[in-house]
């Protein structure tokens, strides 16, 4: 998306996407100062996670002014690092939207908690950022009674007309970004598209219904990533219930990362499908909860605290370890870094391409799209929407029939993974038993990088399109009849 705005095509014009026009605006700016590659990408996480994490550290710090100077600083610096590494679950350096949105999110909680003169300039402010994280990602708006909480009650005015003016301010700049995309595409004729798009579209997601992810395995995921921190979530719970904070500074102190909390589970429960970086939304404020719960408690809770921080460590560790496996080797003792996979398997179409040849990525990366300076065959060219139901639906499209006429252009090459994204009870096996049948016909293993599968168009082969597909129901195998 970032590279058809790049080449002077606004966002949905050219590509389907129901995210907002936030995200493929920061890759814009790092595409366009770092150069269109993987590496820009990776950069803006790493800045993202790490201005984030600087955040976090920042309104812990705030949080904990009845804590001695020595590890208050030390409790704060904490709660950043744990924003680091537990952010590493997110498949290593994977840039998913929540890691961009939740560093505008995090940085609009701490203007609002911040000591000082809340004055208007500065809720509008607030406002505006809170603002860049609804277009980054749209369900960054459930944590918006959290902010207004935090402008209601910390830094309180002597008068009650102010806390109108704070809200009236913050909510005037929170609607510029969308108010000024509106009126970008407004301008260039394109608001039905922008409307349907990015809005209808998400509307439409959060009123579907949603095959029922295996709730076991998420909650078991979760508990293996961040066991320490909803441990401290719960043990804050039965603080407050206890009343063991008595003093009104840290009693909404401990309500607002509450809600926070829970608006933010309302945000990932709004996107239904339970991905593992859908969780990245309430990580801020569950690494802020962490340190809040350490310090307040006594000598066993923090005993327990510390024996159950070894779970998200290991699997930090292991997430990073996966992350960086195909990328650093060993040879005769000496570090060997390389491209990733997917940069690989790129690397080898540019050698074979020819003008006249082009690629589909099925379910594999899209960027392989951009890494080879090939224009995508089709408008929905993330995997999402063509292997899933669910985005089939929200999308409006009939999937099959999308693949049936990317494959009827002959590409020279098909890319996809062998481990597909898609949940099992969510996937469309009526576009992969389409597309098996396809490749089989058609198409032979050419190369393989990782997981990444290139598929080679056969020369001197007649093309056969499968002519049948039953769709059956999804999330259950089916076959294809030629």
């Amino acid at each position: 998306m970032a590279k058809q705005w790049q080449a002077g095509h606004l966002p949905y014009t050219t590509i389907w996407d129901n995210k907002p026009i936030g995200i493929y605006a920061i890759f814009l700016v790092f595409q366009e100062i770092f150069g269109a590659n993987v590496a820009a990408i990776r950069l803006a996480t790493t800045v993202f996670v790490t201005a984030n994490a600087t955040f976090v550290a920042a309104i812990s710090y705030q949080f904990l002014q009845n804590t001695v100077a020595p590890q208050r600083s030390r409790y704060a610096a904490f709660a950043g690092i744990c924003y680091g590494v537990a952010s590493l679950s997110n498949d290593g350096l994977a840039a998913n939207t929540e890691i961009f949105m939740t560093a505008f999110t995090t940085l609009a909680m701490l203007l609002a908690v911040a000591p000082g003169s809340q004055s208007l300039r500065r809720n509008a402010a607030c406002g505006l950022i809170f603002g860049l994280a609804v277009m980054t990602k749209y369900v960054a708006i459930f944590e918006a009674p959290a902010l207004a909480f935090a402008l209601l009650y910390f830094n309180r005015p002597t008068k009650k007309e102010i806390y109108i003016r704070r809200l009236l301010a913050t909510a005037t700049g929170g609607i510029i970004p969308m108010l000024a995309t509106a009126f970008v595409y407004a301008d260039l004729g394109q608001m039905r598209l922008w409307w349907h798009d990015s809005v209808i579209s998400n509307i439409t997601r959060v009123a579907a219904n949603v095959p029922t992810p295996n709730i076991g395995a998420v909650i078991t995921g979760q508990l293996m990533n961040w066991l320490l921190l909803y441990v401290a979530a719960l043990m804050m719970i039965v603080q407050i219930v206890v009343k063991q904070k008595r003093d009104q500074q840290s009693y909404n102190t401990y309500v607002f990362v509450l809600l926070w909390l829970g608006c933010g589970g309302l945000g990932v429960y709004a996107a239904k499908s339970f991905y593992d970086h859908y969780f990245l939304q309430i990580l801020p404020v569950l690494c802020i909860i962490t340190v809040l719960t350490y310090a307040s408690s006594g000598w066993i809770g923090r005993r327990v605290l510390w024996i159950i921080v070894a779970f998200p460590v290991l699997a930090g560790y292991h997430a990073l370890a996966q992350a960086v496996a195909p990328m650093i080797s060993m040879n005769g003792g000496h570090i060997n870094i390389q491209p990733d996979a997917t940069e690989r398997g790129a690397h080898d179409l540019n050698l074979v391409l020819q003008q006249d040849q082009h690629i589909y990525v099925f379910d594999d990366q899209p960027i392989i799209y951009n890494l080879t300076h090939q224009s995508p065959p089709t408008r929905y060219i993330f995997p999402s929407v063509l292997t899933t139901c669910f985005l089939e639906k929200v999308a409006g499209i009939d999937a099959v029939l999308e693949v049936q006429k990317i494959f009827a252009q002959h590409p020279a090459y098909v890319i996809r993974t062998l481990y597909p994204a898609s949940a099992e009870t969510n996937r469309n096996y009526a576009v992969y038993a389409f597309v098996n049948e396809a490749l089989h016909d058609n198409y032979h293993l050419w190369k393989q990088e990782g997981a990444t599968q290139i598929f080679q168009l056969t020369s001197n082969a007649a093309f056969r399109l499968p002519r049948k597909v039953h769709a059956g129901t999804c999330g259950h195998p089916v076959t294809a009849n030629p």
